[in-house]
């Protein structure tokens, strides 16, 4: 009997340890959770690349995969895009696994930045709509909206410097 108990341990904490959501992502497997989601959205380009690509959070070149989304006002009005900056609870990303990290947080006129994290990846993910000034006070919102998200190992992006 005691053997037995022994047994049923060993099994449960080897079925544990080879379970999905307790082995690391990788980045373009993260890539891909987005890719998915934003090409149900009418769009003018949208790639999925395993490159070493310009951060946007230091500008160096860096390891992983990046998703880039371009629309405009007129092909995707009325269309509710996915909730990629938060992944709060009652989210698709929260429910996947993916916090917010509020170290990797900018924001400006047209444009933002947000970081999450899920398993060991770590994903940027850069909104912009750019903004133009006309006059001191008078503002005009572009048509075009672009989506870049970049995913890299969390352990490797977490040591970056400032540029």
């Amino acid at each position: 009997m005691r053997y037995n108990a022994y047994f049923f341990i060993l099994l449960l904490a080897l079925l544990y340890s080879n379970s999905v959501y307790s082995q690391d992502l990788t980045a373009v497997e993260s890539c891909q959770i987005f890719y998915n989601q934003l090409k149900e959205i009418p769009h003018t380009k949208l790639t999925l690349d395993s490159v070493i690509y310009k951060s946007l959070l230091n500008l160096k070149r860096e390891k992983g995969c990046q998703v880039k989304f371009v629309t405009t006002d007129s092909i995707s009005a009325n269309v509710e895009f996915p909730a990629f900056t938060k992944s709060i609870k009652g989210t698709k990303l929260y429910d996947q696994g993916w916090r917010y990290n509020d170290k990797y947080t900018a924001d400006g006129a047209g444009t933002g930045l947000v970081g999450i994290e899920n398993r060991g990846v770590l994903c940027l993910i850069s909104y912009a709509r750019p903004v133009s000034s006309l006059k001191p006070g008078k503002f005009e919102i572009s048509g075009d909206i672009t989506i870049i998200v970049q995913c890299g190992s969390k352990k490797e992006l977490d040591n970056w410097d400032e540029p």
